[in-house]
């Protein structure tokens, strides 16, 4: 599979980039561009065939969120994407009433539709300040983006959670999980057999199950403690934001926590993956 140097990507994004008046937007569509030029490359489309519980998928920009129908017609959102205007997202609701937008976390490329939907947001209490406007991650690649392109802040209002709320929407009940490491406001959602574990546990390699790499997580080590909380969590399939969805994953993530508890952790990761996730059309 073809792949090219993120800063070969990064010229490519440039040689693309419209004209902007503001520092911060041209550094938003930089990046997204990076991600689009990644997936046009490595075509590695989420499998959009029917998936659990009418669960729908939209690629945002290179991020995917999760739209679940609520019996009501109106639906629930598991992350919001790379676009601040949110534009995949508003095609695929077509209308539906957002009932909530659970965040697995407040980096950008999950939480920047919040600035363009009116829902109410819960998020994790660490990383709640994003949602405000303040500059809050500590691990490099987020903090660098937050210096470019800024910091979302949501449109709804936003409620903190700290592990253990247990949410319901019509006939949803979703179970918040804390899971810090990759940020240390990182949120797990189970809704019946599905786990939503955002950045906190990724499929870079095919089935394999990881944090998400160095240089994005804050601690590789803190999110392999995190995974092996979750260990006696009754989930069947785990849904990440940037490569999908994976079956047996119960068994996948016990795997996946016997990898050394140290700083091999950190030298055993696979290198940084293009995303999975290939962009709906109309969110360019």
């Amino acid at each position: 599979m073809l792949r090219i140097p993120a800063i070969a990507t990064a010229a490519i994004a440039a040689a693309t980039l419209g004209t902007s008046t503001s520092s911060c937007v041209v550094a938003r569509e930089l990046s997204a561009r990076v991600y689009h030029v990644q997936t046009t490359l490595n075509p590695a489309p989420v499998d959009r065939r029917v998936l659990p519980h009418g669960i729908e998928s939209v690629c945002s920009r290179g991020s995917i969120t999760w739209v679940v129908p609520v019996d009501d017609g109106g639906v629930v959102l598991i992350d919001t994407g790379y676009d601040d205007e949110a534009r995949a997202i508003r095609h695929v609701v077509k209308g539906r009433k957002i009932h909530a937008i659970l965040l697995t976390h407040g980096h950008l490329d999950h939480a920047a539709g919040t600035a363009a939907l009116d829902a109410p947001v819960w998020v994790g209490r660490a990383d709640a300040p994003a949602l405000r406007g303040r500059p809050v991650f500590r691990s490099l690649y987020p903090r660098l983006g937050e210096f470019l392109a800024g910091v979302p802040t949501a449109q709804g209002v936003v409620h903190e959670v700290d592990g253990g709320e247990v949410l319901r929407f019509g006939d949803r009940t979703f179970t918040a999980f804390s899971t810090p490491g990759h940020t240390d406001g990182s949120v797990s959602w189970l809704l019946d057999d599905v786990l939503f574990a955002g950045d906190a546990i990724q499929r870079p390699t095919g089935d394999a199950l990881y944090p998400a790499p160095p240089g994005f997580t804050v601690d590789v080590v803190a999110a392999y403690d995190s995974m092996r909380r979750l260990r006696d969590v009754p989930f069947r399939f785990i849904a990440d934001a940037h490569y999908g969805f994976v079956d047996d994953a119960q068994r996948r993530l016990q795997q996946a926590v016997l990898r050394a508890h140290d700083d091999d952790a950190r030298r055993e990761h696979p290198p940084v993956r293009p995303t999975g996730c290939a962009d709906d059309p109309v969110a360019w």
